[in-house]
């Protein structure tokens, strides 16, 4: 027969597990809190999701400056699981949630509070997303709804993406992959420009990106991150003889890629798209030809950042010297900064590859 011990064991184990199942979503810099309402009202069915809507204000101040401030947070309220918090710094995530790991993290439309200014704006998606991977489930999502330009994504060139906020470039350095974007077009009430209670405009072609820690799956390529250097052989004719390769052989390219394919590690694609022969002209009176090779490297599966890429180059001109005893001309040179990996074919076009 079942005991009153056993009822609260077992409802014990209920919440225990509702607990485990319960997807946290945490949205921060929420403008009047119109985003967090309205998702609230989206979720009003559900008890399986904890919304947590955040805003960097305290309460009072952010009663005071939008008019729809308290409306919008008994909203949220008034479901069991949402709450909106007030004073939240989205740079000190870990600070503010120090015992909660979230599934969901959004920041719609992140913006430094002053003037429009790149490197500010920069900065502030730099701290975010390092700040977020610290409450991020391992499984989890973050997701950064940016005006058009700002992410870089498309880019028709080095110059537009190097105008843009480089969202990507930072994830990376927080070991976090660009896993897709998508356009965005968003249907709340849009808030808080500079900081006082005015809609702002988010241009033709607002988009969502969402990132993650890598899981060993492959990204679009049209979104992966690269970086490029070239890698510059002097042909001695006595070196080569004793090396354990031909002049041609080295020429051909196939020995560096798979020299550099012993080190490079899984989730990075590498590639030598473009190869040619030139002899260098400061040699005096010795005539030694250049095998010049572009080596590309891009984040498929794994986040690359420059400092790892690097490290790649440094290794593959090391072993070169090492295994087959020839020199690397221009040898420490440092890879070249991420970019779109789409961007590729126009680069190899414009310095003069083909």
């Amino acid at each position: 027969m079942p005991t009153m011990t056993d009822g609260l064991e077992q409802a014990q184990q209920k919440t225990l597990n509702d607990e485990e199942n319960l997807q946290t979503w945490l949205i921060v810099g929420d403008g009047d809190l119109s985003y967090g309402a309205m998702v609230s009202e989206e979720l009003s069915g559900s008890s399986f999701v904890r919304l947590i809507a955040s805003v960097l204000e305290e309460e009072e101040v952010h009663n005071q400056v939008y008019e729809r401030s308290k409306e919008n947070t008994e909203c949220i309220t008034s479901h069991p699981l949402h709450e909106a918090r007030f004073g939240i710094d989205a740079t000190d995530l870990l600070s503010f949630f120090p015992d909660i790991k979230f599934d969901i993290i959004e920041f719609n439309f992140p913006h430094w509070r002053g003037k429009t200014n790149n490197k500010r704006n920069r900065q502030l998606v730099d701290a975010f997303l390092k700040s977020a991977t610290s409450v991020l489930k391992r499984n989890g999502e973050i997701r950064v709804a940016l005006c058009h330009g700002q992410g870089g994504l498309p880019s028709q060139d080095l110059q537009e993406w190097r105008q843009s906020w480089m969202p990507a470039i930072y994830a990376a350095e927080h070991g976090l992959l660009l896993s897709r974007l998508e356009p965005y077009e968003p249907i709340y009430g849009l808030s808080s420009h500079r900081g006082v209670d005015r809609a702002f405009y988010v241009g033709k072609d607002p988009q969502k990106y969402y990132f993650r820690f890598p899981n060993g799956e492959s990204v679009p390529q049209e979104i992966q991150m690269s970086c490029r250097h070239e890698l510059r052989i002097m042909l001695h004719s006595d070196k080569v003889e004793a090396s354990s390769l031909s002049q041609d052989q080295i020429i051909e390219g196939q020995a560096v890629f798979e020299l550099g394919n012993e080190f490079i590690p899984e989730g990075i694609r590498f590639e030598i798209p473009a190869r040619h022969l030139m002899k260098p002209y400061w040699t005096e009176g010795d005539d030694v030809p250049l095998a010049v090779f572009l080596l590309n490297y891009s984040g498929e599966s794994m986040p690359l950042t420059r400092m790892e890429a690097d490290g790649f180059r440094e290794t593959i001109e090391q072993e070169i010297t090492r295994r087959w005893g020839l020199e690397i001309a221009k040898a420490g040179r440092l890879v070249s900064r991420p970019y779109p990996s789409p961007l590729l074919p126009k680069l190899i076009k414009t310095y003069g590859y083909e």
